[in-house]
This record gives structure tokens, sequence and C-alpha cells, in this order.
């Protein structure tokens, strides 16, 4: 704020905020005539401007040679480098534009797909490859080309980039891919279709503001899903393959570079970017092969004996498993699924927990039977189905969904992922190289060294609280994640599944028992361990001195034990809330001390009833005792006089909205669901929430207030620019 003329800030608001120029875009459950006279009343009255400043959009000069730019900065931490070609903006107003903008999607999704594949070789060229175009500025849009690479590996990795795209344009793409994509779009547009009556309102919001924006047609969904039904199965492989022959020479390029700047890590000079683009022109690369896929993913499996239902949406299986289910209407092709068993990577020895970390991200890279990671993704070309084992803390399941007609896929996916999980070492090493490329920079950033020092004083420096880090990579270890995952997974018996969506009991009785049904069991009893890490006691502050820029960081965390209960569950979050809200108003409107402030909650039943109350936000180093010291003179008013009714009725009012809402979406049963079970609670308990809600006042928030709030018990961290560490020594 200080680094300019304030006079031009109210010049700029003066010359373009008018009503010439403006729209206002409105979607909702509402009555549109009231709607329309309401925004007439409202904005009506604001005047147009007496000399209005003519609005010019101005051209972006071409040029014949490539440009580049080449940029350091010591608190990047990570390369990358993009290549962009620009090119007039084409109109977009016919079906024949919509048409080659089919085209050229088809050809970034297969390139894409490439340059992913690319990226789980075991020592890959680049973190993540990307192909796209778009609006660079009003009068130019372009194609890009761009991509992350790790340490010194610049030269390898734009080399890469480029050399697959000339692959692409010396012989083109091979017909498997071309119908895979096209049935990837189609399935995509129809799911949209689909749901075209339970879409929400931002979604419609976002286009219309486009439209006025960039000039965006709006046909709507119906129509556009009419085009895309005529286009697509009749789009050729030689139009597709012609694209990438749209795109050469160096006119109207440029090339750009950012990097951490660091001792040992030399910026590429233009020279040496020029022989790589030239190395990379005169490339003769093979063309692509495509690997080999089996024909189904699985066969079929015995049925498992069916156990009598507990209740209506309630099943046990006879090897054990659990399933509830709750049919809904909130979206017509959507199946959302979870599921858990007690015991996490708390089980795991100290020694093995960072195998036991990482053990589900390294299946989720392996693939599973024998399909590799590509290989089952391209399998799955055309469906709509996800799933992904997940080990925490404190247990280990799946989450993923489908739509209903892909529903069996994601049975058979359950099924592998609990017993075939495919162990690859290419993947593994791939995994780990990128996982090092990363965060390899990682310590350069000021708000890393922050979040790292936040992390390891809540966890009083356990083994397990330690931060990532190159090092810590280096205890990834495949064998013993491998044993680690199928020992989590192995015995069923205790797992319990939840499905929420769009299907019948009939419809997934026969898949339940076949493919839940089937699942291995031990018979063994298991559940979490306590592996001892609690937060400090006592009053703990640091301070973290890091980057160049006049800003700082500020986080109090408050902890203690919770009993844990439903209902203490809401009303800590509740009076949270209602904090957030006070120093909203205080610290940024009524001071103008941060641009925000976020005050966020989190509590554990086990291994421990413990809560943990943060308040952080970010400031002028200067202003950071003045603005601590009110969040603390906030907090003690909330604990000795309570708030003022009108916050515990916003929030109310904001708590009765949000559930209204969220209770007609699928993910928020699911997320429910697993919440009650996981805390065993009965269902009906969700019932009361309405009634918690209303019992909610004043003086229940000034008592959690004196009870969360202890100012004996609280971890202070806060962030400066390097310069200040001289100052704050002295």
């Amino acid at each position: 704020l200080d680094s300019f003329h304030h006079e031009a800030l109210r010049r700029f608001y003066k010359d373009w905020y008018r009503p010439d120029l403006m729209a206002v875009v409105a979607v909702g459950d509402c009555d549109p005539q009231w709607l329309e006279e309401r925004l007439k009343e409202i904005f009506s009255g604001v005047p147009p401007a007496a000399e209005p400043r003519e609005r010019a959009l101005f051209p972006v000069p071409d040029h014949e040679e490539t440009l580049f730019i080449v940029a350091a900065d010591p608190e990047v931490t990570r390369t990358s480098i993009a290549v962009y070609q620009k090119m007039e903006v084409r109109e977009q107003q016919t079906t024949g534009a919509y048409r080659h903008h089919l085209v050229e999607a088809l050809y970034h999704r297969m390139l894409n797909q490439r340059l992913y594949e690319l990226t789980m070789l075991a020592d890959p060229p680049f973190l993540y490859g990307r192909s796209g175009q778009g609006l660079l500025v009003q009068t130019k849009e372009g194609r890009s080309l761009s991509c992350g690479v790790s340490g010194g590996g610049i030269a390898r990795g734009l080399e890469a980039l480029l050399t697959e795209s000339r692959r692409a344009f010396l012989h083109g793409f091979t017909q498997q891919e071309l119908e895979r994509e096209k049935k990837e779009m189609l399935r995509s547009i129809e799911q949209a279709y689909r749901e075209r009556d339970k879409a929400e309102s931002d979604r419609f919001a976002e286009e219309y503001k486009r439209s006025f924006l960039e000039g965006e047609p709006i046909p709507g969904l119906e129509y556009e899903y009419g085009l895309y039904q005529t286009f697509v199965p009749e789009i050729e492989l030689a139009e597709v393959n012609g694209i990438a022959r749209e795109w050469t020479g160096q006119r109207n390029r440029v090339i750009t570079v950012s990097l951490p700047e660091k001792e040992g890590l030399q910026p590429p000079t233009e020279e040496g970017l020029k022989e790589i683009f030239t190395r990379a022109a005169n490339a003769e690369p093979e063309p692509y092969r495509e690997e080999q896929l089996g024909k189904t993913l699985m066969a079929e499996i015995e049925s498992a004996r069916e156990f009598p239902n507990l209740n209506l949406t309630e099943w046990r299986l006879g090897n054990g498993v659990r399933v509830v289910l709750k049919p809904t209407d909130f979206k017509n092709d959507e199946i959302l699924f979870s599921a858990f068993s007690l015991g996490g990577h708390s089980l795991a020895a100290d020694e093995d927990y960072i195998a036991a970390l990482t053990a589900d991200l390294i299946v989720r890279e392996g693939g599973v039977a024998d399909f590799s990671k590509v290989g089952l993704e391209k399998m799955l070309a055309g469906r709509v189905v996800k799933v992904a084992p997940r080990i925490e803390s404190l247990q280990e399941g799946f989450q993923g969904g489908a739509s209903p007609e892909d529903v069996e896929a994601m049975f058979q996916l359950i099924y592998l992922y609990a017993t075939a999980p495919r162990q690859d070492s290419t993947a593994f090493a791939s995994y780990r190289n990128w996982f090092v490329g990363m965060i390899e920079n990682r310590s350069a950033s000021p708000e890393a060294a922050f979040s790292d020092t936040v992390q390891v004083t809540v966890g009083q420096h356990h083994l397990r609280s330690r931060p990532w880090s190159p090092a810590l990579i280096e205890e990834m270890d495949l064998e013993k994640s491998m044993r680690i995952y199928r020992e989590r997974f192995g015995d069923a018996g205790d797992f319990t599944f939840f499905f929420v969506g769009n299907f019948s009991l009939e419809q997934m009785r026969p898949l339940v028992r076949r493919y839940l049904g089937g699942l291995p069991t031990t018979g063994r009893e298991e559940s979490w361990r306590d592996v001892g890490m609690e937060p400090p006691r006592g009053v703990v502050e640091k301070q973290v001195f890091k980057g160049v820029e006049d800003k700082s960081l500020s986080r109090l965390i408050f902890t203690g034990l919770f009993e844990w209960s439903y209902e203490n569950f809401y009303q800590i979050h509740a009076m949270a809330a209602v904090l957030r809200i006070k120093l909203r108003e205080v610290l940024r409107e009524d001071l103008g001390g941060t641009y925000g402030v976020r005050v966020d909650v989190s509590t554990t039943h086990f291994p421990r009833g413990e809560y943990r109350i943060g308040v952080t936000f970010g400031c002028d180093p200067e202003r950071v005792d003045e603005l601590t010291g009110t969040v603390f003179s906030q907090i003690d008013s909330l604990a000795q006089a309570g708030p003022d009714s009108s916050y515990v009725q916003k929030v109310q009012e904001m708590h009765r909205r949000q559930h209204e809402v969220r209770s007609k979406e699928n993910d928020f049963w699911l997320d429910a669901l697993e919440m009650l079970y996981f805390h065993d609670l009965a269902p009906r308990a969700f019932l009361d929430y309405e009634e918690m809600v209303d019992r909610l006042d004043g003086e229940t928030v000034r008592q959690l207030a004196r009870r969360y709030f202890n100012r004996e018990n609280y971890i202070r961290v806060v962030l400066f620019p390097e310069k200040y560490k001289t100052l704050k020594n002295k």
C-alpha cells in the first residue's frame, strides 16, 4: 500500500467503476420479476460518469523472434517453465468455432495424457507437464506448454516437453488415443446433462460473468450437449493431428522460466534455451506406443452369505463387513462411498512411520492387479468411477464414487485395492523423485518455515510431527509400505462401508454380497494405538525470521482436554464462529490491521479427548504485538461479558442455512454417517442438530470461552522478516 500514489487508485476507481461498464448477475431460488425490480431499485440510482473515459483495448504487438524471460526469486520454491504461442483472438459465436474448439480440446487432452505418463517414469524429466490454450489478454489468446522441474533440471525438462510436442507433430496420435478421449469427453458432458436440474447457482453465475467480460457464448447445457453428440463422434484423427501443425515456428513465441534464487542453481541463458529449441526442432522421436490392456478388471467372485438386515439401510455380511446405505435423489448421476476400520498408521512402529504414512499413496501410484496406474486410467476411460485407499492416524479405509451405471466397476476396484495392490518399483521411484522435486526448495518459503515451526511445536518435536523434507523422504520404503498396507487391509471383518446416492437397495444387494462379502477376513480384533503425541502445557512462544517482504504471520493455539459429545462438538465450533465474526470486525474493519483473520477448531475423541482452537492473521510486522493484544482482549471480553445477542443470532442463522443447503448433498450425508459411526453414536443423533442450534445462547458462549481459552496454556508462533532478527535480539 506504500508502493504507489494513492491518487492513482482513486482515479482508477473513478474512471472504471461506473454503470455503463458493469453488469449485475443474480442467480438463485427467487422470483425473477421481484429480483429484477429490486436490482433496478438498488442500482438505477447510481449516476453515470459525467465525463466517461474511453475504454480502449490495447493491441499486443506481434514479434518475429522468440522472447525470453528468466526470473530468479529467493522465495520461489520450485522451477517452472512455460512456452507461449500468441495469436489473435478468434470469434467464438458460431457452431463452426465451437466444433474447432472441441478438436483443439481433444488435441490437448491427448498430449496431456502423454505428458502425464512421462511423470510416471522412475526418473521423470519433469514434475508435471501441461498443454492448453486460452485468453491471455482481451486482444490475444494463445497456446501454452508448461512444466515444473526439480533442481537443475531445466534443460532436460524443457527438452522433454518440446520433444513430446514434436512427437505429436511428426507422428500424430493413435486412433485408440482418440477414441478414449472422445469417450471421456462425451461421458463428461453427459454427466453434466444428467445433473442439469441439480446444477448449483454459482456455476451459472460464473458462466454469465465470462460471457459479459470475455464474450463467451452461453447457448445453454441442452444445446451444448446436442453439439457434443453431433460433433465429437465425427471428428477424425487427421483433424486433431492437424492442430499440431498450426503451432510451429518462433513467431509470437514467448519463453518464461521462474526459478529459486539460491547458491548452486544457475539460471539458464537465452543462448542455452535457444540451443534446446534447436535440438528439439531437429529431433526425430519414435512414434508413441500404446500399453496393451486386458479385457476386464477382474473375474467373477463367489457371492458371500447374506445376513439379515439390522434395519432398512444397514446390513451385516457373513464376513463381518457392515454396510450402511442411504438412497437419495439429490443428484441424478452420483453415488458416493467411504469406508473405515480402526487402526491406521498409529499401529506402525515409530521407525516405520514414514513407510506407513505413504503406503496408501504408493499403492495409488502403483495400480492394482495387472494394471499400472496409467493402464487402469485408460481401462476406465469413459466411465465415471473413482476409488482411493487411505490410511490415516487412527483408521484405514476407502473413499470414492461412481455414476449409477458404473457402480459395479467401483465395487471391483474396492475388491482389487483390498486384495491385489500392485507393487511397482518404477512407480515408487517416480513418486519419490517427484516428491523430492516438489519440496526440495520448500525451506526457502517463509510460510513453510512458519507452518513447520507450528507443527513441531504443537507436537513437541515428536518423531511423527516432523515436517516433510528431502531427508524425511529418504525414509520411504517400498517393501515396508506394501507390508503395512497388506496388514491394514488384509482383514475386512471390522470394516464399515457407507453408500449415499442415486441407487436402490435391490441394485446394491448383489454387488455388496459379491464384492464386499468376498473380502478376506482373519477374525482379528484390533483398534488404534496411542503414540503419545501431545501438545505442550503452559505458555510457549516461538519466533521465526524468514523472508524479505515486510509482512508477518501470527498464530495462537489454545489446547486442552475435551469431553467429546455431539453437542460439545457443535458448541465449540459455534463459539469459534462467534469469535471469528468479532475478530473480523475489529481487526480488519475497525483497526485496518489485516486482510483477514482465521479461527479454526479441531477436536479429537481418541486416543484422548482434546481440542485445539487456532487464531491466525497476517499483518505489518510493526503491528504484531498491538493486534495480538486486541485478539486477547476480544477473547477476554467473550469469556467475561459474553457476546451481544446479535452475534449468536448470526451464527444460528448461518448454521441453519448451511444445514438446510448441505443436507441436500450426498457428500454431507456421507461425512455425517461416517462421523456418527466412528464415534459410536446412534444415527438418530444427527436429527438433534436443529435443537442444538436453538439451544445456543450468549451465556453458553461465554461459559465455553471461559472453559476453552486458558491464558495460562497456549502456543504463540510469529513470523517476521529476516531483517527483524537483529532488532528482536537486542
